[in-house]
């Protein structure tokens, strides 16, 4: 009788080291969060936090802090430089930029 009251008590006394144990590495291997060292959208997406599909984006830290992507529409294309004057040009998003001997004067040279 006394040798499984002995193997209990040192049953239950592993059971308690094993679950300090356990508690001091979740404690000490868990990630610590940088919330404070972010700073804009770019860090907060490399920081891992949430992006929500929006436009623009917008990435949300745990503590309620929201950062807005910067974005920068490019109606037209600059192609100043390619040899050719761009004098005619459609306006869609994406053709090619106005030119004139103001505004590039290496592709505009009459």
């Amino acid at each position: 009788m006394n040798k499984n009251i002995n193997k209990r008590i040192i049953f239950w006394i592993l059971i308690v080291f094993l679950a300090i144990v356990i508690a001091v590495l979740l404690m000490f291997l868990k990630p610590k969060t940088a919330q404070s060292n972010v700073n804009n959208f770019e860090e907060c997406v490399k920081a891992g936090y949430p992006v929500m599909e929006t436009y623009p984006r917008q990435c949300k830290t745990p503590d309620g802090r929201m950062f807005i992507e910067n974005t920068k529409i490019e109606t037209c294309k600059n192609l100043c430089g390619d040899g050719v004057c761009q004098e005619l040009v459609c306006m869609a998003i994406g053709c090619p930029c106005a030119e004139s001997k103001e505004s590039c004067p290496q592709d505009c040279k009459k």
